[in-house]
């Protein structure tokens, strides 16, 4: 049956199997992710004979990057590099541009009747430049070298203030903190804000790990969404029925129907499987945010489910007394 991406919806039920969006690269790369495109333009038009090679396979990396990271937003970290590669290449330009035009040529503005030796001068600077690897040639903005040194000047200095102290970076490095804390604290125990700006450490998970381990007989096996089963195994020390390792897709559709079938009819198949269930509610994600999902894998192998002219489940709901609106 051809579900919406995969044709497997077990698969389309994980979030990090999606397609990644644009606002996804925008909050895991930052102001990175328009820099990088930048960057990238940049390197292929103004590269010298010796970077050419450099700004080819930084085009490349990139494309590949963009391409795979786009199919699975999983795979959005093989964005990071070039991201970071194209925005430093497009800062470094603008930075050497600026500054070239405050030292690199500071001998032209010398009168008609300059010696030799000035000349030779310039012509060293020049080499150097050619040889160090600076990526953008100021030679080629006749805009402005045509302007009087003095406007050059007063202009580079423009350009390295904004980008010393733009704003933007202050932001940058404070959204960079908040995502390396996101990144770093379990999936378990996180913290949030309130309105009132106290910061609350939620534990509810924990907790009820824990409450599993101390209250249940230690041969007692748990039902619960495989979303949950490492923890309950390795927390709870508590036999679970699926976990992340759960291959099974029949096993894993089993388990849907056991969460979303009507309640007399779910208790009567989980009686025989399990002595508890574990059921998470009053969040986002939640088993009730998730139960479309759970109701379109079951009704995959078990098609009492949803109605025949919706395999997708997309109308599955619960209302009240609490049954599935489905049939």
């Amino acid at each position: 049956m051809k579900h919406t991406h995969t044709g497997n919806p077990l698969v389309d039920s994980v979030a990090e199997h999606r397609a990644t969006s644009a606002g996804a690269y925008l909050r895991y790369l930052n102001i990175c992710y328009p820099l990088w495109f930048f960057g990238v333009v940049v390197m292929l038009l103004f590269a010298r004979k010796h970077t050419w090679h450099a700004a080819v396979f930084n085009t490349c990396f990139s494309v590949a990057a963009l391409y795979f990271s786009s199919r699975m937003s999983r795979l959005i970290l093989l964005a990071g590099p070039p991201a970071a590669l194209g925005t430093g290449i497009l800062l470094g330009t603008v930075y050497d541009w600026a500054l070239c035009l405050l030292v690199c040529e500071e001998s032209k503005t010398s009168s008609g009747n300059s010696s030799s030796r000035s000349s030779k001068k310039v012509h060293s600077i020049t080499s150097q430049r050619e040889s160090s690897g600076y990526v953008f040639p100021v030679d080629k903005l006749e805009f402005m070298s045509s302007r009087p040194r003095g406007f050059q000047r007063a202009f580079a200095v423009l350009v390295i203030a904004i980008m010393v102290f733009n704003p933007t970076w202050r932001a940058y490095d404070a959204a960079a903190q908040d995502m390396a804390d996101a990144f770093s604290n379990p999936r378990i125990l996180f913290h949030v804000s309130l309105g009132s700006g106290e910061r609350v450490m939620i534990d509810d998970y924990y907790v009820s790990y824990l409450w599993l381990r101390n209250n249940t007989p230690e041969d007692a096996r748990i039902l619960s969404w495989w979303d949950y089963g490492y923890q309950v195994t390795g927390i709870g020390n508590r036999t679970s029925l699926a976990d992340g390792n759960t291959w099974n897709h029949r096993h894993i559709a089993t388990i849907g129907k056991l969460l979303t079938s009507p309640v007399q009819e779910s208790h009567s198949l989980v009686r025989h499987l399990a002595d508890y269930v574990l059921i998470w509610a009053g969040e986002e994600g939640s088993d009730l945010m998730k139960s479309p999902h759970m109701a379109r894998i079951g009704n995959s192998v078990y098609h009492d489910i949803c109605p025949k002219g919706d395999p997708s489940c997309h109308q599955f709901g619960f209302g009240d007394p609490l049954e599935s609106t489905c049939r």
